[in-house]
């Protein structure tokens, strides 16, 4: 699982998930966007004055830019799309205001790097965004939620984009699910995402694995579970019993471990665990702790041959 886990990370955002920001990137000259600092946003500079209004929340502004004929939609090379400079502000205002006038929470972006944001003790730190993301994208791995819904409301595909060319595609339920965002998950299923989507390189990657993999958010697994997912119940039992969780986490294993033996999963699920039964001196007792993650099999001597 880590070398697929490793390139997915690397691939979604870096550590987007944010409530606020810090006193100086609060600041709106100070707001980094996909490797940009604001004053180099754009070489257009009506698309400049845009983004300078967004992540201040200028609603006026926008309006004002917009009938004066500046492009909400304005693309170039290494930029990202203006939709994402009001998520790296964390201004809820400006975002409302740039998809009032027609911005399109779909478009892919051109630019690449890390931005503002505080990554909450997550992998990563600053808002990072990849060539061939999305705004939807980007909102979903975002722990304030209005901007989800906001895009939601205004055209945003919840399963887009469906597949970028020598890269792992990261649709929203993907980049929810890796940052822990159950709520956020909540509002895209809700959308219309495909609960049972897979990675269409690593199969046995879904949203509910990989919020396993990346965050041992089992409580995610189990609400998909009990709302709709189906794909390879096995696949994901493996994923459950395979991690170990914190103790927070320890009672959402077991809860999800007991769902999916209700739904006829096997376990244990696991080759490791299976040939350390074989290999270990474990007594039967001992199985389900290690099922559980209670134990840990290489506690257990190998057998004498």
């Amino acid at each position: 699982m880590g070398n697929w886990l490793r390139m997915f990370g690397r691939l979604l955002l870096g550590g987007v998930v944010m409530t606020g920001l810090s006193s100086a990137a609060a600041a709106w000259g100070n707001v980094r966007c996909a490797g940009r600092s604001l004053s180099e946003a754009y070489a257009n500079p009506q698309a400049l004055e845009l983004a300078r209004a967004a992540v201040k929340g200028d609603a006026a502004r926008i309006r004002e830019l917009v009938a004066q004929g500046a492009d909400v939609n304005h693309q170039e090379e290494g930029a990202a799309p203006l939709l994402m400079w009001p998520i790296c502000a964390n201004n809820v205002d400006g975002f409302h205001a740039l998809l009032e006038v027609g911005a399109n929470p779909n478009l892919l972006t051109r630019g690449h790097g890390k931005g503002s944001g505080v990554g909450l003790d997550l992998k990563e730190d600053g808002s990072e965004v990849r060539t061939g993301f999305t705004t939807m994208t980007l909102a979903a791995a975002t722990a304030n939620s209005e901007f989800l819904k906001l895009a939601l409301q205004y055209g945003g595909d919840p399963n887009f984009p469906t597949e970028i060319s020598g890269a792992l595609p990261a649709p929203p339920l993907f980049s929810a699910a890796y940052y822990g965002l159950l709520e956020n998950v909540k509002i895209l299923v809700a959308g219309g995402a495909d609960i049972n989507r897979q990675d269409r390189i690593e199969k046995t990657l879904t949203a509910a694995s990989l919020a396993i993999a990346a965050q041992r958010r089992y409580d995610i697994a189990y609400w998909m579970l009990d709302n709709g997912f189906v794909n390879d119940l096995q696949v994901l039992g493996s994923f459950a019993e395979s991690s170990f969780p914190n103790e927070k986490w320890q009672p959402w294993k077991e809860k999800l471990i007991n769902a999916l033996r209700e739904k006829g999963v096997h376990f244990p699920a696991t080759s490791r665990l299976k040939d350390a039964i074989k290999n270990r001196v474990i007594p039967d007792g001992d199985v389900e702790d290690l099922i559980m993650g209670r134990k840990d099999f290489a506690d257990y001597p190998l057998r004498s041959h």
